[in-house]
């Protein structure tokens, strides 16, 4: 009897980057899909590609290649393919950032296929039972204090039914767990990803996460999976660029991790105004962003020992 064929995520990395100047960090985060295994590491630019030795070191890897993003011109793609009437002036019109970028993000997964990566990641270890099936995400810890608040339910899905675990399922409390976004991936027009954007353009008032949730309870689609969140690792900018002694920081991340993630915020920014190819290599053993850079993007230390 011939196996039943069953999709893949292409090994296909995307990041964008709309600023007008590339952070250390942010190059980093590009390096480390490149030496992680991917195969191809896209970066789609909104306007010129930021000029500088950020540039250049990923221009010097094989796997990195620039693309210029036209926002409009792919919104609109993905509104005619996928009938999803609205969704430019949804994008165009939201006041809330974070539903902006998921609605670029899902669209360029939803036209190309492959794996959406935040700026504000370092991957470390290939992806290897997390590209197949159609769609994947990864999850958060939610604390106490959230699943107390009047829209807790949001949080309860049984969304994590499914997931591999040494090549068999098994059933994991969803409780304690919430899909995020900084880390997911899909098959070119994934069915998911056209329901995830047409249920934002359905109700306005929606945030992004809220409409994933919804979704994730009501999914019966065996191809879509929420993993675990030691997979897909978060850590807070406190843990992430405080100093630590080397003998914690093997400690930190949680075997089996392939993508560290981070939130955005005025703490991690300040951080980033510091990074350098040279501050990573003075406090790879002391410092736990430092210290996954220096392991785990190798390119870094061609510049350094220049």
């Amino acid at each position: 009897m011939r196996a039943a064929h069953r999709a893949l995520v292409p090994s296909l990395a995307h990041f964008i980057f709309q600023e007008r100047k590339m952070v250390w960090s942010h190059a980093f985060a590009v390096a480390s899909a490149a030496q992680a295994g991917m195969e191809q590491v896209v970066v789609h630019h909104v306007g010129e590609l930021p000029a500088g030795p950020q540039a250049d070191f990923l221009r010097s890897l094989e796997r990195v290649v620039f693309r210029r993003l036209d926002k409009v011109a792919l919104l609109r793609s993905v509104e005619e393919k996928a009938g999803i009437q609205g969704l430019t002036r949804l994008y165009t019109l939201s006041p809330d950032e974070g539903t902006r970028n998921c609605i670029l993000n899902a669209a360029l997964i939803h036209t190309h296929g492959g794996v959406s990566l935040a700026p504000e990641t370092l991957m470390i270890a290939p992806f290897l039972h997390e590209r197949t099936g159609s769609v994947f995400f990864g999850s958060r810890r939610v604390s106490v204090a959230e699943r107390s608040l009047a829209l807790s339910r949001a949080f309860r899905p049984d969304f994590m039914k499914r997931f591999p675990n040494g090549g068999t399922e098994r059933r994991r409390p969803s409780s304690a767990f919430a899909p995020v976004y900084a880390v997911f991936g899909a098959v070119a027009a994934a069915p998911f990803l056209t329901e995830w954007l047409r249920a934002l353009v359905a109700d306005h008032t929606l945030q992004a996460e809220t409409a994933l949730h919804r979704l994730l309870e009501q999914n019966m689609d065996a191809g879509v999976t929420v993993y675990p969140p030691d997979t897909m690792h978060s850590l807070s900018a406190l843990r992430l660029f405080r100093r630590a002694a080397p003998t914690r920081l093997s400690s930190l991340v949680p075997q089996g991790t392939s993508v560290v993630y981070w939130k955005a915020s005025q703490a991690t920014r300040r951080h980033e105004t510091t990074l350098s190819p040279d501050s990573i290599m003075i406090n790879a053993y002391s410092q736990p962003y430092s210290a996954l850079v220096w392991k785990h993007v190798p390119a870094v230390k061609t510049i350094v020992y220049l």
